[in-house]
């Protein structure tokens, strides 16, 4: 009926019994907004209404912040209340994990995947790790870390943890079959 509900125009949203809502829409309540679009600043937020960047989606101590999903529900991307990212996996049980291959294309500078250690003393490998889950068996490629000196390994087991070195790359070139140095 006139006088109440919701007018969207060329000017944005108007609320019928409130101009002054003119161009801004919330749903929820002011303590615990469910989505607010904000023309005044060009915001839109998702459980806040305080977000920090165009598009601001925050979670709550029960729900994770943010999933893409297929139209049968299958998690196509997830991010988790502690930050752990997941694409084709609901449930991301490092910081970023894929359920499927990655492929990459590259320009004129070719294509590259970096993967860098901590730099800290001690433990600190750069190294890409190959995983069975059904069998626990692991192969690592890689740096061990850099008191090393750099050297490069191919190895059974996990890096710094009892691995078994088949093959080994020294900075200085050497190479060692069965062997750490």
């Amino acid at each position: 009926t006139a006088g109440t509900g919701l007018t969207v125009g060329s000017g944005g949203f108007l609320s019928q019994g409130n101009s002054a809502v003119y161009g801004s829409l919330q749903v929820g309540t002011s303590t615990y907004p469910n989505f607010l679009v904000n023309t005044g600043n060009n915001t839109t937020n998702i459980g806040t209404s305080t977000g920090l960047a165009s598009l601001f989606v925050q979670g709550t101590s029960t729900l994770n912040p943010f999933t893409v999903a297929s139209s049968s529900g299958s998690s196509l991307f997830t991010i988790l209340a502690n930050g752990n990212v997941g694409v084709g996996t609901a449930i991301p049980g490092t910081l970023f994990e894929m359920s499927s291959s990655i492929f990459a294309t590259g320009t004129n500078s070719g294509s590259k995947l970096r993967i860098s250690g901590n730099g800290s003393t001690g433990y600190s490998a750069a190294e890409i790790q190959l995983y069975d889950k059904s069998a626990d068996n692991n192969w690592n490629i890689g740096m061990r870390d850099h008191t090393d000196d750099g050297s490069f390994r191919i190895a059974r087991g996990t890096f710094g943890d009892n691995t078994s070195d088949y093959l080994t790359i020294l900075s200085g070139g050497n190479v060692g079959i069965g062997a750490t140095s």
